[in-house]
């Protein structure tokens, strides 16, 4: 017995260390990326991927690309297609809260001026116009925040290699928009997409360890987030006049609706379960 609870205890001091690593790494990485956001390269290539014809030509409408890296779109997708568990219950509410944080810390640590307010005239913008805390993007974080989550609780079925494969491209085609429509400078996605996939597999060994604390709070934290998806869909003031916009809120309105009504076994399975443990 004292061996094994030596193995153990080194092994969660193993554990510890590479979460350490991970986010030292992720520090790093924010404060390279944070450096060269003013180099003259950088900002020719966001003008190189703005004024693409070949994006601009596509059949595509990206004004709702971006909006699909909303958290309303987000919560709509992951109450679709994840195994419903307390643990993904967890994961899903400390990602959420991680990537929130990380997000906006970020942002307001930097408060790095948007394209347009560099580039001014030579930006091609699509939907509203932003002046200011670009760094990080977080339809990007929230994005590849969804993504990490997918990959570790997606429902298992024949064929999931390619559903995966299928929202890698639909991510990175929100995280590619973020530049399109002129709203974020190249490196503002690619540490943003770093971020959401830090949040989001840092969030699943954290809801392991908090296995002790009643699942009922992470389902209110959860059912609040839904409610708050459902207000900012129907009733906040829009101000992104992007085409698309208006279509991805709907999807997600919609989406959230049939994902609980036809999903209800399984909620109230989980609900059931929540209150037997106490």
């Amino acid at each position: 017995m004292n061996h094994q609870n030596s193995f153990y205890r080194s092994l969660s001091t193993i554990e510890r260390q590479l979460w350490v690593n991970r986010i030292l790494i992720l520090i790093i990485l924010v404060a390279i990326g944070g450096h060269f956001h003013d180099q003259a390269w950088h900002q020719n290539l966001f003008l190189e991927i703005n004024h693409s014809e070949i994006l601009r030509l596509a059949p595509i409408d990206w004004g709702l690309i971006t909006s699909l890296g909303e958290t309303f779109f987000l919560i709509f997708i992951l109450l679709s297609v994840i195994t419903l568990s307390p643990q993904s219950i967890r994961a899903i509410v400390i990602a959420a809260i991680l990537g929130t944080l990380l997000s906006h810390g970020i942002k307001n640590f930097y408060d790095y001026p948007r394209p347009v307010a560099i580039l001014e005239a030579q930006v091609t913008i699509i939907g509203t116009v932003l002046l200011n805390k670009s760094y990080v993007s977080g339809h990007t974080v929230t994005a590849f925040v969804g993504l990490g989550l997918i990959m570790q609780w997606l429902i298992p079925f024949k064929g999931q290699s390619v559903i995966k494969f299928l929202l890698l491209v639909l991510t990175c085609g929100i995280a590619l928009s973020r530049i399109v429509v002129g709203a974020h400078w190249p490196l503002d996605i690619l540490i943003g997409a770093l971020v959401g996939l830090m949040a989001a597999y840092i969030a699943t060994p954290i809801a392991n360890r908090l296995e002790h604390v009643s699942l009922n709070y992470f389902l209110f934290l959860l059912f609040a987030l839904v409610i708050y998806s459902f207000y900012y869909c129907l009733f906040y003031d829009h101000v992104n006049t992007a085409s698309g916009t208006l279509l991805g809120k709907w999807i997600a309105v919609i989406g959230l609706l049939v994902a609980l009504v036809f999903r209800k076994k399984d909620w109230l399975a989980l609900i059931f379960s929540s209150k037997i443990s106490q």
